[in-house]
């Protein structure tokens, strides 16, 4: 690297489109002095911050609800296999109005279809709140390992705890917190 190197931070969508955002770009370093900024005020309610991220840990990691519909679809798609299996069976065996048959066995498999969809959205939901619960999980213990607000910018604290940064035309920045907390840097 060359001592001239310097990094620049940018709107995603900065060349996008007809209309380019017109978001000023930053240099990393005025980004890190920010978020030492930013970090600090939030450090200020560190122990409310942790005892909330505990509560919303017990909140994802709580998937008995999603668990009990996930286990009802089971049922209920086994259900209409069973179903399906018996109406192509009794089709081979005997003389159906083939346009009956057609009918029933697509209302059957549209159906099972619509829940096996159900199903995989509710499997979706579970392991997004898992795997929200392990960042989660992680931010906590980035927070429990620093006695003291930052005085350095520290890259581990960083992608621990900064879930976004939004920076405004007038070049004032927004660091959202994984727990959700916004403040101004």
């Amino acid at each position: 690297t060359s001592k001239y190197r310097r990094v620049i931070w940018q709107c995603n969508n900065k060349f996008k489109g007809e209309h380019f955002c017109t978001t000023p770009h930053f240099y990393e370093d005025e980004m890190k002095i920010r978020f030492i900024s930013a970090f600090a005020q939030f450090f200020q309610n560190k122990d409310i911050v942790i005892e909330t991220c505990r509560m919303l840990i017990d909140e994802l990691t709580d998937t008995s609800a999603i668990d009990a519909k996930m286990e009802r679809l089971t049922m209920e798609l086994n259900d209409l296999g069973v179903q399906i299996r018996e109406h192509i069976q009794k089709n081979a065996e005997s003389e159906l109005n083939q346009e009956e048959y057609n009918r029933v066995y697509d209302k059957l498999t549209e159906l099972f279809s619509e829940k096996k969809n159900t199903y995989q959205k509710l499997k979706q939901k579970r392991t997004q709140q898992q795997g929200r619960a392990e960042v989660i999980t992680s931010f906590i213990n980035a927070l429990e390992e620093h006695t003291e607000p930052l005085d350095y910018f520290d890259e581990s604290v960083w992608k621990l705890t900064v879930e976004k940064v939004t920076i405004f035309h007038d070049g004032r920045m927004i660091f959202q917190f994984v727990d959700g907390t916004e403040i101004e840097g």
